[in-house]
């Protein structure tokens, strides 16, 4: 079977959520994930890629009204499908599930402080942060697989999950002075230059706190957040392995196996 554009997108720009994607238990959820995880991305990568916040609202702007049409809401421009690769399969996704509009304007105006170009102030910052964005993706992704979770672990899943891709981005972060670490562990400068003797005791601060945050939930025992679950679980194991210096060579590096190793 042919990939279509949002499997192309995720299997190329958001590996760990491709992997977890796998464990969907039929080709129509699989495909509905990809199509979630592929707008995932495109909201995402707003603030890497535009020059101001004024170009930033408008590229998010763009993708509610892209939302809007397919649930039949007005828009203030005419939209198609045809206007993005991904929006055909993203509807028939919403369609096919009865995804909730309101998580998906969840999530965009959880992006909208992306724009803000802000170093969060404390770690309570950022986990708001996380339960913003990460929640109601998570949410939607539980319903997309039929994932019976209850809600306050699904956040703390979502929060653990946020913290350990947080950890993982700081070298693609730095090369684009973005600062997602507490200031009140952190400075920007120290972040930008990799001062491990700040930066160190911040990473290890927030992984123990991915760690309590996953360590507190019952184990899922299958589905996608089964998946996930194991899939941090590995991450923060990793970090640790490597002394908490995301720096290291062979933290940037892959998890060999991954999806064998989540599997069992």
């Amino acid at each position: 079977m042919r990939k279509n554009h949002s499997q192309d997108i995720v299997s190329a720009h958001d590996q760990p959520r491709y992997t977890i994607s796998l464990f969907a238990k039929t080709i129509e959820m699989k495909q509905a994930l990809w199509a979630l995880y592929a707008f995932n991305y495109e909201v995402a990568k707003t603030r890497e890629i535009v020059s101001d916040t004024t170009l930033g609202l408008i590229r998010l702007t763009w993708w509610r009204e892209a939302l809007n049409m397919i649930y039949g809401k007005p828009t203030e421009q005419k939209r198609s499908l045809d206007d993005h690769p991904i929006l055909p399969e993203l509807a028939r996704a919403i369609k096919s599930f009865a995804l909730p509009y309101n998580l998906f304007n969840e999530l965009l105006l959880g992006r909208e402080f992306d724009l803000e170009d802000l170093q969060p102030d404390t770690l309570d910052g950022l986990i708001t942060y996380i339960k913003n964005t990460n929640g109601p993706l998570l949410k939607l992704a539980c319903l997309i697989s039929n994932d019976d979770i209850a809600e306050d672990n699904l956040i703390a899943l979502a929060c653990a999950n946020g913290l350990s891709g947080i950890l993982h981005a700081i070298p693609f972060h730095a090369q684009h002075n973005i600062a997602m670490l507490p200031a009140s562990h952190v400075s920007k400068n120290d972040i930008f230059s990799a001062n491990l003797t700040t930066l160190t005791p911040c990473i290890t601060d927030i992984t123990q706190s991915a760690s309590e945050r996953l360590s507190k939930i019952p184990p899922p025992s299958k589905g996608i957040c089964r998946a996930l679950y194991k899939l941090t679980q590995l991450e923060l194991n990793h970090i640790k392995k490597c002394a908490f210096n995301v720096r290291d060579a062979k933290y940037q590096q892959k998890i060999p196996f991954l999806a064998f190793r989540i599997a069992f």
